[in-house]
């Protein structure tokens, strides 16, 4: 045993080696240098002034009322006006062929508008009746441009115009060398009985709502539509794919919202109508690029590049390219399929007012040929024309999904794809030119849904 000497004092200073420790503190700063390498760093940007940090809710503007200043009125004589000096906004008012007038106002806002604070405009006469007038808005200006609309019966000397925010009145000013009215149509224009009639009563926040109400006004099987053309003291010239309305084929009551002008102050208001009947033809068409595949289990129709094929009639029927099978494993597998297909609709002078419909059969293949209980179509109608209304109006043919009986799915390209499809079109009747009187009621009515007719606005 090796004798190593008599035992130092505790006292006694001792020899340290410094390898061992330079190791572990060497271990230890590659140990923190490491912590720190492998940990990104977020750096947080303040945001400068007058910035929102991300995250943080912009605190709410409140909206102050604007002030309104008058700047005048002027009578359209045909031409556009331009706008009174002292606004920035120079755009002339266009004017329509039913305004009477343009009332220029200015409004100088702090901040942005809102709906509380939006100036809300009336024109009234001496009797308090209230006159139609149209807004036009534009966007960042500080003018307001208000439109009053012809249709009133009688001269008047003056109008008042009464401006409000909410249900403070902020400003009132008149109107003078108002254009005095022009009859359109003579009191005695209605012949016989008519064809339906023009209801005026309260509709939202007091202004009037006009509807027009007509019943067994064609033959069953047949639907209309109707342009408004005048009244007893205005004549429109509006687009008609602005401004007709379509009663649905077979209606044989009809009611339908109406936008006349003054309507209350007239007697009588003209329509051109047509009326119009469906007529059904059947085309047949086969594609030969669709094939069944299987996708996770699911039977899938897979085609890969669009086809185009024209039907027995000339029509363009395009099989587009699809696979909207699964993209991982289902739950649950069905044995269904679902094809799209898209029909183009030559577009015919009638398209512009109905839009045609189309529904199709799959005549081949069987489902059950294909193991399948069912085969889907969607179908779509591509038609180039602006229409009035595109559904609702005329009646689709029923369409019998051919029923098919599961069992071992056969994948594998579909030969033959034939589809015989049905298209209804609208056959115009002659139109004819109909009087219907106005009448007044006291009983409010639900002003929702669309709205069509000559313009509008307040007071109609």
């Amino acid at each position: 045993m090796r004798d190593n000497g008599p035992a130092m004092p505790s006292d006694t200073p001792r020899k340290l080696s410094i390898v061992p420790v330079a190791i572990v503190l060497t271990a230890a700063a590659l140990g923190v240098t490491y912590y720190f390498a492998s940990k990104s760093v977020e750096v947080k940007q303040e945001p400068g002034p007058g910035e929102i940090a991300p995250g943080v809710p912009k605190p709410k503007v409140k909206s102050v009322p604007p002030k309104v200043e008058f700047l005048g009125a002027q009578a359209f004589a045909g031409a556009p006006i331009n706008p009174p000096a002292g606004v920035k906004d120079t755009k002339p008012a266009e004017p329509a062929p039913d305004d009477a007038m343009v009332v220029w106002l200015k409004v100088t806002s702090t901040t942005p508008l809102s709906r509380e604070t939006m100036p809300r405009l009336e024109i009234k006469d001496a009797e308090g009746r209230l006159y139609s007038a149209q807004p036009e808005r534009r966007q960042g200006s500080d003018l307001m441009v208000l439109h009053l609309k012809k249709g009133y019966d009688k001269p008047v000397d003056s109008l008042d115009v009464t401006c409000k925010i909410g249900e403070n009145e902020v400003g009132k000013w008149k109107i003078e060398k108002v254009p005095a009215p022009t009859r359109v149509i003579p009191d005695d224009a209605l012949k016989g009985t008519p064809l339906g009639k023009v209801i005026v009563a309260p509709g939202r926040g007091g202004r009037p709502s006009v509807r027009v109400e007509m019943v067994n006004a064609v033959p069953a099987g047949q639907g209309f539509y109707l342009k408004p053309i005048a009244e007893s003291f205005v004549a429109f010239d509006i687009k008609t794919a602005e401004s007709a309305q379509v009663a649905p084929k077979d209606a044989a009551n009809y009611t339908g919202r109406v936008q006349l002008p003054n309507a209350g102050m007239n007697k009588l208001a003209a329509f051109d109508m047509v009326a119009f009947k469906g007529e059904s033809s059947t085309e047949t068409v086969t594609f030969h690029s669709a094939q069944l595949v299987d996708r996770f289990g699911q039977p899938t129709i897979v085609v890969d590049k669009d086809e185009v094929a024209k039907s027995d009639k000339g029509t363009e029927v395009v099989l587009p390219m699809q696979d909207n099978g699964p993209k991982r494993a289902p739950k649950k597998t069905h044995p269904n399929a679902k094809i799209k297909v898209n029909f183009h609709v030559t577009p015919s002078e009638n398209d512009k007012y109905i839009s045609p419909i189309a529904v199709a059969d799959i005549v081949t293949p069987d489902p059950a040929s294909l193991g399948l209980e069912k085969l889907d179509m969607n179908l779509i109608v591509q038609s180039g024309a602006e229409t009035l209304k595109d559904e609702g109006v005329l009646t689709a043919p029923v369409v019998t999904i051919k029923p098919g009986k599961a069992g071992t799915f056969k994948y594998g390209p579909i030969p033959n794809l034939t589809l015989k499809i049905q298209v209804v079109r609208a056959v115009l009747m002659p139109k004819k030119r109909i009087y219907m009187p106005i009448e007044k009621s006291d009983t409010p009515v639900d002003t929702g849904g669309g709205r069509v007719g000559g313009g509008g606005g307040a007071g109609a």
